[in-house]
Parts: structure tokens; C-alpha cells; sequence
């Protein structure tokens, strides 16, 4: 859930077997889609085939922090 001041928790699912959550990623909620994705994904080692993954989690989280903030 993310708040309309951009703080929350953030879970990612359909990237690993079970859904993707770190703490350190919710704190950087406020700095942007981009910033989390990397908090999120640091120790992930995607493949060829699922490289794609990376980018549509950033434009995912981008799309539901500019939702959230209005």
C-alpha cells in the first residue's frame, strides 16, 4: 500500500516464486520508482529471458507512485 505522500510498503509479485519485499526498499518509497527497482532487485540475477522483468517493475512502480500521489 503507498500513501499519497509516497511512503507505504511495496510487494512485488510474478518476479520470484513468492512475492519480492525488502524494508530498505519501502524506505526509499519517497525517492522514486527507479530508486526502489534497485533497493528491490540488488542481489537478483535475472537471465536473458527474463531481463525484461527489471524494467517492468520500475514502470510498474512508477505508474503506482504517480496514482498514488495524485
Amino acid at each position: 500500500m503507498i500513501q499519497p505522500d509516497g511512503t507505504g510498503r511495496v510487494a512485488v509479485g510474478g518476479v520470484a516464486h513468492k512475492p519480492w519485499r525488502l524494508d530498505a526498499a519501502d524506505e526509499d518509497l519517497p525517492s522514486g520508482a527507479g530508486r526502489v527497482t534497485r533497493r528491490l532487485l540488488l542481489d537478483a540475477e535475472p537471465t536473458e529471458h527474463n531481463a525484461y522483468k527489471v524494467k517492468l517493475v520500475e514502470r510498474t512502480l512508477g505508474a503506482v507512485l504517480a496514482e498514488a500521489k495524485g
